[in-house]
């Protein structure tokens, strides 16, 4: 047994004692009681032969032990620290006036028991416990590796099979190719032939009609008259005048028929040749159009195959800054490898089988946390915003991405999850109007993606190894959602839904987007550094903007600025209204709030005031802080865009130009 004697003491008084041994511990505790020196407090050990007596004196009340050398320092002093509490905490205050062995009869069995565990049961030392943990910890992580290199024999198997589709389908590619050359040879030989057919035929009709035989009429006239004899001269010039009036009355006929022959054979083989050569022509046409389209179809094909083998570097090399939305950033990550997909699915697949239970634990949890940030943001013309019902429904969120982030030393350690959730909970909000209405609102059709950041730090010596999880929304890439009536149709309540989805996305941008990050303690320890605080004032001098587009049908748009850093109601800046001005100077000065130079961004949207309707937006533009110096000052000019989502637009909205500064603080990280 390795602790053999203990006593508490107040002073030389002995409150308490049990020894487990027959020795003179007594005696040698109760002399080294009259030397400790004076009422500080102090942890001290003796050697008295064999045995070590240890000591731990606090706040005039001492605990002292007597164990074996092998015993060491850490299990008696343990042992003493867990005394000295319960002592404390059974008697309290009595300890000050207690008489000598005044608690003996009940803590001597504490002092028992307590012996007998920091004695024989090896999870009284923490490291011994702390080993014992983590040899818990190695042996579950050897079982999951040994899962993992399981399911990544079968993904190899699967790979092997991807591969031999993959080569499966480039011949059936290559195969498809020569099918269709094959066919479209065909196709022009038919051709060929057809047009081949078509020219024989207008040969033998223009033969025909150009080269076949020919009818003349012949006329002939006989003047026989054997009654009255004429004479033969009289009669032949009479015949042969006739024959001459018959031969000319002849000629002309027949050089009118033969004209008329030629113009109508003429007519008809132009026609033939015109529809010959128009049908030829449109058959080569949609033969050139149907090469062209399968052509170009080959080539998108082609493109499309080359963009999904691209790489993350291979897209930044060959497509401009701008054609990203603003939420893309590239940081040095870990690649997606076999490992960070078989986490994903692991976690997938647990999160679909425990939702049930995370539903059933943190509806509350929401409700209590939730309800006094959608009071802070309510709306002016609600009295009251809570929940009626809470629950998130049977669709578990995935998690559709997963990357460590390499910071700098000190930073601990970065994790960016992606999560998509397209879920059906059941959420109805409970409001009350200033005029004492109660309408039941609710929310439907929620589909969010997004990026969440975890960041574990500080890194400790003691398991888990870090003391606190900060998390935080990174990037909100779609929140959707609609509001319903309960029986009703809550656009004929005008204003409230505008009011109600402002106050919910206001609520989300401010208490959980990044920078605001939201910490949980694991272990005991002072966290406050890792809270937002304010690094720096911005200063902005809005000057002026030029070449705005005009929103209004009559007369000029009347331009005014809407300022930010954060898209808070309370932190957002107004410009005056310049009124019937493409090209307003406004020549104001601005501050802000700054929390992270390195992701925060100012935003100015520029829009047509439109008196007692709503405002129009005539453009908007960003400038990212990471590129201000501190203390300096730099003058900016920014390209007015439609949506800052999308940056690729070529419309001419204005520009606005401004003098941007920073006013630096001594937290600047600049």
């Amino acid at each position: 047994m390795a602790i053999l004697y203990a006593l508490v003491a107040r002073g030389s008084v002995v409150l308490a004692e049990f020894s487990a041994t027959a020795t003179n511990a007594s005696a040698i505790a109760r002399q080294i009681l009259e030397k400790l020196p004076g009422n500080n407090d102090s942890h001290v050990s003796y050697s008295q032969d064999r045995y070590i007596f240890h000591v731990k004196r606090t706040d005039g009340l001492t605990v002292l032990c007597m164990a074996d050398e092998s015993a060491g320092r850490r299990i008696p002093f343990a042992f003493l620290e867990e005394i000295h509490q319960r002592f404390v905490r059974t008697y309290g205050r009595a300890v000050l006036s207690g008489q000598a062995y005044a608690m003996n009869d009940e803590f001597s069995r504490v002092l028992s028991q307590q012996m007998e565990y920091y004695s024989n049961d090896p999870n009284a030392d923490r490291i011994n416990r702390l080993k014992g943990e983590m040899s818990q910890v190695r042996n579950v992580m050897i079982e999951n590796i040994d899962k993992v290199l399981e399911r990544g024999d079968r993904l190899e198997l699967l790979v092997d099979k991807t591969a031999n589709m993959q080569g499966n389908t480039f011949r059936f590619r290559k195969q498809a190719r020569r099918f269709r050359s094959t066919v479209w040879w065909r196709n022009v030989k038919l051709t060929v032939a057809l047009v081949i057919i078509l020219l024989v035929i207008v040969y033998v009709i223009l033969a025909f009609v150009c080269h076949g035989p020919s009818s003349a009429f012949i006329v002939s006239i006989h003047f026989h008259d054997p009654i009255l004899p004429i004479s033969l001269v009289w009669v032949n010039e009479c015949h042969s005048q006739a024959e001459k009036a018959i031969k000319q009355r002849r000629r002309r006929v027949g050089e009118g028929e033969e004209e008329g022959r030629r113009k109508n054979s003429m007519g008809f083989v132009s026609g033939i040749v015109v529809g010959l050569a128009f049908g030829i022509g449109l058959v080569f046409g949609f033969a050139y159009y149907a090469n062209i389209r399968s052509r170009r179809r080959s080539e998108l094909a082609t493109t499309v195959a080359a963009f999904t083998r691209m790489t993350v570097e291979d897209s930044r090399k060959i497509l401009p800054g701008e054609t990203y939305p603003s939420w893309v950033v590239f940081t040095h990550r870990q690649k997606l490898s076999l490992h960070f997909l078989l986490y994903l699915t692991w976690l997938n697949s647990h999160l679909t089988k425990i939702w049930p239970h995370v539903d059933e634990a943190a509806s509350e949890l929401i409700r209590t946390t939730v309800e006094p940030i959608l009071e802070q943001y309510r709306p002016i013309i609600l009295q009251s915003l809570t929940f009626s019902k809470l629950t998130l429904g049977t669709v578990a969120p995935q998690f559709t991405g997963v990357s460590i982030i390499d910071g700098e030393k000190g930073q601990g350690v970065i994790m960016d999850l992606e999560m998509q959730w397209d879920g059906n909970p059941n959420i109805e909000l409970d409001i009350r109007t200033r005029v004492g209405v109660g309408l039941p609102i609710q929310v439907k059709n929620i589909g969010f993606t997004g990026v969440f950041r975890l960041i574990f730090k500080p890194l400790v010596d003691e398991f888990p190894c870090f003391g606190a999880v900060s998390y935080s929304l990174k990037e909100k890439k779609k929140l959707d959602f609609t509001l319903k009536l309960v029986g009703g149709d809550i656009s004929a309540i005008p204003g409230v839904s505008d009011a109600i989805e402002e106050t919910i996305r206001d609520a989300i941008e401010d208490t959980l987007t990044w920078p605001v990050r939201k910490i949980i303690p694991i272990l005991p320890g002072d966290y406050s550094d890792l809270e937002l605080k304010p690094v720096g004032l911005l200063e902005v001098k809005l000057v002026q903007a030029k070449d705005l587009t005009n929103k209004d049908v009559i007369g000029k748009s009347d331009p005014y600025a809407e300022l930010f850093v954060r898209p808070l109601r309370t932190r957002m800046k107004t410009s005056k209204t310049i009124n019937n001005d493409l090209n307003p100077i406004w020549n104001e000065n601005f501050e802000f709030v700054v929390e992270d130079v390195s992701s925060q961004h100012l935003t100015v949207r520029i829009f047509d005031d439109e008196g007692v309707q709503a405002s129009e937006l005539i453009g908007c533009a960003q400038f990212p802080l990471s590129s201000l110096e501190p203390g300096k000052v730099k003058e900016v000019w920014l390209k007015l865009v439609k949506d800052l989502e999308i940056q690729r637009d070529n419309k001419n909205r204005g520009q606005v130009v401004g003098a941007i500064g920073a006013l630096v603080l001594p937290q600047w990280n600049g």
